[in-house]
């Protein structure tokens, strides 16, 4: 929890020092701390741990990682998003 709490700090520093828009911090903020822990994490996973090791890593990807990301995209979507805008197209 210290590395999701110091990566949205670090986001949400940079974010407001290189001025860059709500919608581009908002995204970044969901982007940077939760990334695609199974693309990368179950092949990881199996080399080191073996067959053994895959439930502890589908259990953590499952319940910590979208059970945080479920929580967090409805907050930094009501803080962060800006108005409907008409598409263009």
């Amino acid at each position: 929890m210290d590395f999701f709490a110091c990566t949205l700090a670090a986001v949400h520093l940079v974010g407001q020092r290189m001025q860059w828009s709500r919608d581009v911090r908002g995204a970044l903020l969901l982007l940077v701390p939760l990334g695609n822990t199974s693309y990368l994490g179950y092949p990881m996973t199996q080399a080191f741990y073996g067959a053994q090791g895959m439930p502890y890593a589908i259990v953590f990807d499952q319940i910590g990682n979208f059970l945080l990301l479920a929580m967090l995209v409805p907050f930094v979507q009501a803080r962060f998003g800006g108005q409907p805008t008409q598409a263009s197209w």
